[in-house]
């Protein structure tokens, strides 16, 4: 039931402009739908030079990067880097199925603000941006 509330409180106060990010189309359609169910809006790259170039083309457009970590052409580790260079305020958020193989302090180092791990279920998602609202990362 908790986690009901938190999908009506996020849809309540905001769309979050997001950013989805994975080499496999049919997990950015599963995310997107998530994220798109959840009230948000959603652009979305299959590549991480695709991904670059939306943030490029329109910095302040997004409010969070939703990314898997090995992506062709552009890791999530070098997305998060240069789009923070056209939007230092952007939330990201790694998408894995690495799960706790990643360096703590890399995350760090990176600012990576949240991770979920593959396979993940909606609630995971809610989790992610509930937190990142806590955190006064996104959100009003």
């Amino acid at each position: 039931m908790a986690a009901l509330q938190n999908i009506s409180d996020i849809t309540e106060n905001i769309p979050l402009r997001t950013l989805v990010v994975d080499d496999e189309p049919s997990l950015v359609h599963v995310l997107s739908r998530i994220l798109e169910n959840l009230g948000h809006l959603v652009v979305t790259a299959t590549a991480g030079q695709d991904a670059l170039a939306i943030v490029a083309a329109a910095p302040q457009s997004l409010d969070v990067i939703f990314t898997d970590v090995s992506i062709p052409d552009l890791s999530g580790w070098e997305l998060a880097l240069a789009a923070r260079q056209y939007n230092p305020k952007l939330a990201i958020v790694f998408i894995t199925g690495w799960g706790g193989n990643i360096d703590e302090q890399m995350l760090e180092d990176y600012r990576i603000n949240q991770v979920i791990n593959k396979p993940y279920r909606v609630r995971d998602v809610v989790a992610a941006i509930d937190e990142l609202m806590a955190q006064g990362l996104i959100g009003k």
